[in-house]
Formats: structure tokens, C-alpha cells, sequence
């Protein structure tokens, strides 16, 4: 079983939290929403020094002078006894809990804290390079496990019977609740539930935890990492869609003649379809003019293998290589991805870029179906799941242990 310890949290002051989750360009404007202005105390200020830029090499060490000016200046503040912290995310009227604690590397490497993507080595170093200078890791990996009631009564039972450190709107869409978790009984009750979970699944962070245990590999002293924890029954998954610009080898016209073989080709108005939701094996195909789902017209029989029967897989093996002639998704020139968590509106307007030929929905996979892949030691496809809401960088920094 992996094992959670609570930890001392590098946290904002409570009169600094807005400011501190918000851009460095923008302020909160006392509606609920955000105005321009300079934001001298945004953890943007931090993070902004490590990410690598084509003419820029990135500065950890502007980074840890940086942190250590938020510290200095009382921006952040550092807990003197050892929490548990319980983050309440409102987001477009979706709630999500979870429970941010200490994780073990050992259990990492174990395979008790599982994974579903490939990693990249330079991305490794670098991530490991910024948590290894500014000591401290400022972004928990998002871990899911298989809910306990046990577990969800105790957490139900600390939001209830606890005031908040932190009851706040970040922005119009966001609300943000935590709970400071330090009485050593609570301490004691919430770990010794967790111990009767039998593995985490890493959810997103895949890279901050390989760039943690390469850190540890090389005898830089961790032995931890933070990780916020949420049980799969709250867990929101958002799908990507996928992008085929125009000039693609294969032309579309003819694509979308070949596909009528193979489908049923429904038009819809894509005003009344709710595509986040769609059919297991069904797929929308949008363009600026119009909107089809896909109807399978023989149901596809894809056995066992818990990636091979992903819709995201069905749309790789069945549409998006015959069809289009995308055979290797990360390297093909004519096609991109992205989250389907944005707005209709949004959507239309990719539709509508001089660019797009055309945009392929598929059903998010299920949270159960990432757990399957990951207990199979398998990985899922790129862009396959996007998990909304995450956790804002800054809100609770694990130091080194």
C-alpha cells in the first residue's frame, strides 16, 4: 500500500492568495473577475524563470531568489507543524475535493503510485533541474485512487467541523476552499484510512514525478514529493479533440466519401449536441459548414486490450490513419490536439480558422479505463485525457525531505 504523510506547507499568506494563483499581468478586480495591472507577487514570477524559450535559457537560480523574496517579504508563510490540506475546487458549478499530502518515491518507483503516459527525458531534466534549485516542489502531482467511504465521511467530516485557511474566488469561474489539517488525531485517522488503498494512479504530473525520482536516482537527498489526492467518483475528465489542417496528402473530400463506407453520417447542429457526452464508439466530425456523428455501421469489436478499446484509440486505428492518412499522430505535420475544456463558442472559432480542415471528437476515457490501462503496465494514446480543475501552482509547496 502507498503510504501519505503530512508535511510542513510553504503556503500565501491568506491575505495574499488571490494574487498569488493569479497571473503576473493581472489583479483581482473585487467581482469576481480579473483587471491588467501589474502583479508584483504573482508565483508566475517564479515559474516564468524556468521555462525554457528559444533565445533564453532558463535561470533557477532568479527562480530561488525569487521564492526566497516571497518568503522574506511574509508573501508566503511556512507552517510549523506537520498538515494534511484540503482543497475544495469550485469549477463552472463542478465541486471537486482533495487531499494534498506527502508521497514516497520509493512507492513511485515500487509501481504502487501508478503511471498511464510516456515520459521525455529532456522535459525530466529540466522540471528536475528548477525543483532541485528552488527546493521545494510547487505544484502537487494529481493522483486519483478508488473511492473509500471511509475516506470521503472523513474529509466530509473536516470540511464541516473546520473553518477555512483559504475561501476564495480566484476568478469567475474558479472558487477555492482550503482546510488546514493538523490535529494529530485527524492526522492519524486520515492516514491510517489511506493505508487500506491498494495503489494511486497518477492522473496529470507525469513528468514532475519521473523529474522527482530522477532527482532522488542521482543522490540529490528527496525522498518525497506532494501529491493531491482525489477519489475517482469526482475526478472531471475532459477529452481532446483533434485538428486536421488543411494540405493534408489525403484531401478531405474524398476522406469524407470513404468514411460513408464504415459510418453512418448523421448532420447535427452542434448548438444542441453536448459532445462531451457522447456514445461509447460514436465521433463527432465538425467543420466551419457543418457538424456529422459517427455511427459505427458494423460495432467494433476490440477485444480485451484495455488500450485498444479506448474511443480515442478507435478513432487513431479506425478513422484517423485510413482515413486521413495520420498514422503516427505526434509527428504527422497536418495535425494538433487540445482540451475540449473550453466553451462552444471557442470551439466555432477553431472551426473557423483559415487552417481548418477539420476537428474529430471522441468520448473522454472513463476514469476507470485509465486505472485498467495503468494496472496493465500499458500506456494510454497522447492527448487522450485533460483533467480539469488542477491545482494552482503556489498554493502549497512541499519542501525538500
Amino acid at each position: 500500500m502507498p503510504e501519505i504523510r503530512p508535511f510542513c506547507g510553504l503556503r500565501p499568506h491568506p491575505s495574499c492568495i488571490v494574487q498569488t494563483v493569479l497571473d503576473k499581468n493581472s489583479l483581482p478586480d473585487g467581482f469576481g473577475g480579473l483587471k491588467e495591472g501589474a502583479n508584483p507577487i504573482s508565483f508566475m514570477h517564479i515559474l516564468e524563470q524556468a521555462k525554457p524559450a528559444a533565445d533564453v535559457e532558463p535561470n533557477y537560480d532568479i527562480a530561488r531568489h525569487e521564492l526566497e523574496r516571497f518568503v522574506r517579504e511574509g508573501i508566503l508563510i511556512q507552517d510549523s507543524s506537520p498538515c494534511y490540506y484540503l482543497f475544495s475546487v469550485t469549477y463552472r458549478q463542478f465541486i471537486q475535493h482533495g487531499l494534498v499530502a506527502s508521497v514516497a518515491i520509493a512507492d513511485y518507483e515500487a509501481g504502487l503510485i501508478k503511471k498511464h503516459e510516456k515520459t521525455r527525458t529532456e522535459r525530466e531534466i529540466h522540471l528536475g533541474k528548477f525543483i532541485g534549485t528552488l527546493g521545494h516542489d510547487a505544484t502537487p502531482v494529481m493522483l486519483a485512487y478508488r473511492a473509500r467511504p471511509e475516506i470521503d465521511n472523513l474529509l466530509f467530516e473536516v470540511r464541516h467541523q473546520e473553518e477555512p485557511i483559504y475561501d476564495v474566488r480566484l476568478t469567475g469561474e474558479v472558487w477555492l476552499k482550503c482546510w488546514k489539517i493538523q490535529q494529530p488525531a485527524m492526522i492519524e485517522r486520515i492516514g491510517a484510512a489511506f493505508n487500506r488503498v491498494e495503489s494511486f494512479y497518477i492522473a496529470d504530473g507525469h513528468h514532475r514525478a519521473a523529474a522527482v525520482a530522477r532527482l532522488a536516482a542521482e543522490g540529490h537527498g528527496l525522498s518525497r514529493f506532494s501529491a493531491v489526492l482525489y477519489p475517482d467518483n469526482v475526478l472531471k475528465v475532459f477529452p481532446f479533440y483533434r485538428r486536421i489542417k488543411k494540405g493534408n496528402s489525403i484531401g478531405f473530400h474524398d476522406a469524407f466519401r470513404a468514411l460513408n463506407g464504415s459510418f453512418h453520417l448523421q448532420e447535427i447542429n452542434l448548438d444542441m449536441m453536448f459532445y462531451q457526452f457522447l456514445p461509447e464508439h460514436h465521433f463527432l466530425l465538425c467543420t466551419a459548414a457543418h457538424s456529422f456523428l459517427l455511427t459505427p455501421r458494423i460495432p467494433f469489436q476490440p477485444g480485451e486490450d484495455p488500450v485498444k478499446k479506448l474511443d480515442v484509440s478507435i478513432l487513431q486505428d479506425e478513422i484517423l490513419a485510413p482515413y486521413f492518412g495520420v498514422h503516427d499522430p505526434k509527428t504527422h505535420p497536418f495535425i494538433d490536439f487540445g482540451s475540449l475544456n473550453i466553451s462552444l463558442a471557442q470551439l466555432k472559432s477553431l472551426l473557423l480558422q483559415d487552417d481548418t480542415e477539420c476537428l474529430f471528437i471522441s468520448r473522454a476515457p472513463l476514469v476507470s479505463s485509465l486505472f485498467e490501462v495503468a494496472d496493465a503496465g500499458e500506456v494510454m494514446p497522447p492527448k487522450s485525457t485533460s483533467f480539469e480543475p488542477k491545482v494552482k501552482s503556489g498554493i502549497v509547496l512541499h519542501p525538500h525531505e
